[in-house]
């Protein structure tokens, strides 16, 4: 979406609900869910650090550094813990477990990991398809007006 066509918001808002619908909708399949959150510019503001110049070569490396996040996310995901993981040393996280007195240590987690950024051209949102093909998960884009 264009700036300010309420990405962000979207996000946040996502953050702040999203982890209990998905568990609501997915129990019993699911011991708990979680939604991260990266925000591109959130990002690229940590590595200025105060500058308000623009850098491609900053830029370039934020979204690098996004990218192998998510990777090495996903590409850990049966080993990972939840100190350790890349994405939510780089943005925000909210989770939410199954209260359920049966509950089965067997049932994965679920992770939904959300890239706020408007990915303007179509090489930006062709890494990630492939990473989501690659490791068989789902994806999908959502336009805002």
């Amino acid at each position: 979406g264009l700036p300010a066509a309420g990405k962000t918001t979207l996000a946040s808002h996502l953050l702040r609900t999203g982890a209990r619908q998905l568990l609501d909708r997915l129990s019993p399949s699911k011991s708990s869910v979680r939604v991260i959150h990266l925000c591109f510019d959130d990002v690229l503001a940590k590595l200025s650090a105060g500058s308000a110049e623009f850098s491609p070569d900053r830029w370039h490396e934020v979204r690098n550094r996004i990218f192998e996040a998510v990777r090495v996310h996903f590409a850990e995901l049966p080993a990972r813990t939840p100190s350790a993981d890349s994405c939510t040393q780089l943005g925000r996280s909210s989770e939410v477990a199954s209260t359920a007195s049966h509950e089965d240590e067997s049932k994965a987690p679920f992770d939904v990991v959300l890239l706020d950024d408007n990915m303007q051209y179509r090489s930006m949102r062709r890494t990630y398809h492939r990473l989501a093909r690659d490791w068989r998960l789902a994806f999908f884009v959502v336009c805002l007006p």
